[in-house]
């Protein structure tokens, strides 16, 4: 019975036991939550089981919907190789990241000539969630960001890591000297809401850090980390970056960086996230190569 099943309804059905929300797996088909509901009952009709449980967490599948999910997801996988041709030069690649990222990728990309693919940058998701439905679904390509919890068909590659530092504008009255903790309470602070996954020695550490965080006088909250970056650079707003971003900024914008304060070193890690079926794009693999050059280290 689960054989006969339309490919379009598993795929309604993998979305909501992956988001738990109807809504959400409206948004991720771009159809309306009545055209879910539709996929659904088709798929009700077939298995003759209710397949989802409405909870206050949200729709939780019975063991006929994880069924049609795995079913979903071998599918998936066999189009997916079996479709590794010529033709797929003419597909768009569609990356997922922070605003500051696209910018290096952009202009990377823009010295070379007759690059042979499109590249669509998508908006950066907030949640972990989001990001994996995203590459599960095949909407995004590439997702460069703080590394996504380990899932068996997305594979995970290190683009970065390192400590943080303190950007500001050249122009900046603290500019010239060396950043202390009393300037990091006194100073205004633009803020990136986005979640980092800071990495720390200890619990005590990580304590610390966190108190000094939340001691900051916040001006400027936002998501967009290119817009921060330029609000910095411009007033004497500073934001806390890591290294190996602020390495490149300062190199494009009228910015210095400063390390911080001990009691600030955090240290985070970017990620490549791609579905495993990518390892056979060339095109794909070359625009990470690319990636992996903006941020190696200078010699």
């Amino acid at each position: 019975m689960i054989d006969s099943i339309d490919i379009k309804v598993l795929r309604a059905v993998y979305l909501l036991m992956t988001c738990k929300s109807v809504k959400k797996t409206a948004q991720l088909l771009d159809v309306t939550p009545g055209a879910v509901s539709y996929l659904l009952n088709k798929a009700r009709k077939e298995t003759g089981s209710v397949l989802f449980l409405r909870t206050k967490a949200g729709m939780i599948p019975n063991d006929i919907a994880n069924e049609l999910g795995q079913r979903y997801l071998s599918l998936s996988r066999h189009l997916s190789d079996s479709h590794q041709t010529d033709s797929s030069s003419d597909r768009k690649i569609s990356i997922c990241t922070d605003s500051i990222v696209e910018f290096l990728i952009s202009k990377k990309v823009s010295e070379r000539k007759n690059y042979p693919r499109q590249i669509s940058f998508l908006p950066s998701e907030m949640e972990d969630e989001n990001r994996l439905l995203g590459l599960h679904c095949k909407k995004v390509d590439i997702d460069a960001g703080t590394r996504l919890p380990p899932d068996s068909d997305i594979v995970q590659s290190l683009l970065f890591t390192g400590g943080m530092k303190i950007l500001m504008a050249k122009d900046n009255p603290l500019a010239n000297d060396e950043f202390t903790l009393k300037q990091w309470t006194t100073c205004r602070h633009v803020h990136w809401s986005r979640k980092i996954n800071y990495l720390y020695d200890d619990k005590k550490q990580a304590r610390r850090f966190n108190d000094l965080m939340d001691k900051r006088k916040v001006r400027v909250v936002s998501g967009d980390s290119l817009n921060m970056v330029m609000a910095c650079a411009f007033s004497d707003h500073i934001i806390l970056m890591p290294e190996s971003l602020s390495r490149l900024i300062v190199k494009r914008l009228p910015m210095i960086e400063h390390s911080p304060p001990p009691e600030l070193n955090m240290h985070v890690s970017y990620y490549l996230h791609y579905n495993h079926n990518a390892a056979n794009d060339e095109q794909l693999q070359d625009i990470m190569r690319t990636l992996r050059n903006i941020f190696k280290p200078d010699e």
